[in-house]
């Protein structure tokens, strides 16, 4: 008998309309293999409604290294404006989080750089559509 996969720890960065409206239904519908802990925005209001609609238990940041600090989450989840997309997206992998990002990843060949850059293992894949 194979123990359990544990669940992964969750952060969402941004809580607008693509991830409260996606992401986080589809978080809640792998309740048994994640764990959302933490959300970022900097929009308390934002951040408070976000925090309301996702349960509880969903700590609150208005900062990205604060939140990184403080949760030290698996997996980040990336739904902000594509100019943030590299320096939040650095900041994780930095953290140890895997990173998953909405398109574009980042803005310019020299961003990508950056982003590899950040990356600890050899296994990253960036999927680009």
């Amino acid at each position: 008998m194979s123990l359990p996969a544990p669940r992964r720890r969750v952060a969402v960065i941004g809580t607008g309309a693509i991830v409260t409206g996606s992401h986080l239904p589809a978080l809640r519908a792998h309740a048994e293999r994640v764990e959302l802990v933490a959300a970022v925005d900097v929009d308390q209001g934002r951040l408070d409604a976000f925090r309301q609609l996702a349960g509880a238990r969903v700590d609150g940041f208005t900062s990205t290294d604060a939140m990184l600090d403080a949760v030290r989450p698996d997996l980040v989840l990336i739904g902000t404006p594509p100019a943030l997309h590299r320096e939040q997206t650095v900041a994780a992998l930095k953290a140890g989080a895997w990173v998953l990002c909405e398109k574009p990843l980042c803005l310019s060949p020299a961003e990508l750089d950056d982003i590899t850059a950040a990356c600890s293992s050899k296994h990253v894949y960036i999927l680009i559509d």
